[in-house]
């Protein structure tokens, strides 16, 4: 399966969508900071009563062992459960109200060793700056938080973490848990690299910018340090340049699949690919317009079931995985044209497009001259339809849905020009300002089979 980003998420302005940060990354912004035991809510305040245990930021230390009132953000409440013990982490009002949030900091002592250990540090040595992480084996970066802390997965041990700035290196390896930190004598950016036998990290080197004061945190996927490469030959016997293989998990096993395109010998590859076994082949989910040919798996079979896992076993090269594939099927481009009902472009319309018969989609979004491209099998029928406007604020439909069963584009081999008119009075950009949405016009969307 492949892991696609969440994009288009539009929230309320009273709930939370916060991204992700350590507490030591907000000690600098931070007003109140302590340990202590919730005693109970105060509903009328929407507050929280603390037993204050231990002091790190902007209380008097007299005040440890008293009782102190934290309010809770409306919309974007931390939470806190009576009887349970907190590193809490609190702003203060104008006036002088201290108040926590979902996206401040503040989480259940269990959760926190780690931080209540560095934020002690920063209470006597505001001075310190330390950069930290969590190293784990075949995790993408973005879910090794989130796969370690809440899926219980093990980190990667022994790992040398290397952290340079001006000349000068700082040097420390991964706890039994994946846990690095390194303290550092100051502010500014440094590279951080990863080393460990039989592993090499996604990208050579990390640029971590840390403040006097704070941490700078970055987890590090370290891959199995191997390589599965072949050849593909075309129906004539001549190699196949610019084909899309793709390699996933053999049978159940896990495994977020992955794209590689052949050069002109027609070799592909594929790099850190953890232990495992693993189906190889083209079109595997499917034919559609970025791989237009009939699904073929190694060594060169039609059919899923009759495939041949491809082996890795460590951190080794396994070559050879060749196969050939049939005759490319024809495909044309499709350009939507979308205008208001006065001949004004419509921008950030986002369009999707589909194949008849068919709940699958992929969404484009209209450029500056109100246009979006697809690419399309010429064998097959497609549908597009205008779904939402997209800006800064808002994410409206543009017409009910009743009215949007689209336009039908009937197969055909040459380039074709789709006009969609919208009704100007759904135009609510004139107090908006546009959001970027090319980074979503990309490739990712594609891998499904339309």
């Amino acid at each position: 399966m492949y892991r696609l980003p969440l994009f288009l998420s539009v929230l309320s302005a009273w709930a939370c969508d916060c991204a992700y940060a350590p507490p030591c990354a907000m000690f600098n912004g931070t007003d109140v900071i302590f340990v202590g035991q919730a005693l109970g809510e105060d509903a009328a305040r929407g507050a929280f009563r603390f037993k204050i245990e231990e002091i790190y930021k902007g209380l008097d230390p007299s005040q440890s062992a008293t009782e102190f009132t934290v309010v809770e953000m409306p919309g974007c409440a931390p939470g806190f459960v009576s009887g349970k013990r907190y590193l809490v982490m609190a702003k203060r009002w104008d006036d002088g109200m201290p108040f926590a949030s979902a996206c401040g900091g503040s989480r259940r002592i269990e959760d926190a060793g780690n931080d209540v250990a560095l934020l002690r540090l920063l209470a006597k040595d505001a001075s310190l700056a330390r950069l930290q992480g969590r190293t784990a084996a075949n995790i993408d970066e973005e879910f090794i938080e989130y796969d370690l802390q809440s899926e219980h997965k093990s980190g990667l041990p022994n790992v040398e973490v290397v952290a340079t700035k001006d000349d000068k290196s700082y040097k420390e390896s991964s706890d039994d848990k994946g846990w690095f930190q390194i303290d550092v004598p100051g502010s500014g950016t440094y590279s951080v690299t990863a080393r460990l036998p039989g592993y090499s990290s996604r990208k050579p080197s990390y640029q971590l910018e840390v403040e006097t004061g704070n941490c700078a945190e970055q987890d590090i996927g370290m891959w199995t340090d191997s390589l599965v490469s072949g050849h593909l030959f075309g129906d004539d016997g001549r190699p196949a340049a610019g084909v899309r293989v793709e390699i996933e998990g053999f049978g159940k096993a896990e495994f977020a699949g992955r794209i590689a395109v052949t050069d002109d010998r027609g070799r592909y590859q594929f790099t850190k690919v953890p232990v495992g076994e693993y189906l190889i082949g083209v079109s595997p989910q499917g034919i559609y317009a970025q791989s237009p040919y009939d699904p073929v798996f190694y060594p060169g079979v039609s059919q899923r079931e009759s495939a041949l896992p491809v082996k890795v076993d460590g951190p080794a090269e396994v070559k050879d995985v060749d196969f050939h594939i049939g005759k490319r099927h024809g495909t044309r481009r499709i350009v939507v044209n979308a205008t208001w009902s006065d001949g004004k472009p419509v921008t950030n319309l986002s369009i999707s497009f589909s194949r008849s018969q068919s709940r699958r989609f992929i969404t484009r979004f209209t450029d500056p001259k109100g246009e979006a491209a697809f690419e399309a099998l010429a064998e097959a029928d497609y549908r597009v339809r205008a779904d939402r406007l997209v800006w800064s604020n808002a994410m409206r439909p543009v017409r009910s849905p009743a009215a949007r069963a689209g336009i039908p584009v009937p197969a055909g081999t040459e380039m074709l020009r789709v006009l969609l008119v919208l009704d100007r009075a759904e135009d609510f950009s004139q107090n908006e300002e546009p959001v970027d949405m090319s980074p979503y016009n990309g490739e990712i969307p594609d891998t499904h089979p339309l």
